[in-house]
């Protein structure tokens, strides 16, 4: 069985990058977002810097 995994093709870095997220969200169209994150990540507030801002632009998720 052959199993198939795209990445995006465009990274985005330095100050303010995740301020571009919700942005491209709406602009694939997608409808749900799913989050891979950490135990460590959600302990130290990480994970929460990009909830925080897809909550703050109405946009469905889960982790």
């Amino acid at each position: 069985m052959v199993n198939r995994f795209v990445l995006n093709g465009i990274s985005y870095h330095g100050k303010g990058a995740i301020q571009e997220i919700p942005g491209i969200i709406k602009s694939k169209g997608f409808k749900t977002i799913f989050i891979a994150s950490d135990p460590d990540l959600v302990k130290f507030g990480i994970t929460k810097k990009v909830t925080d801002l897809l909550d703050a632009n109405g946009l469905d998720y889960v982790i």
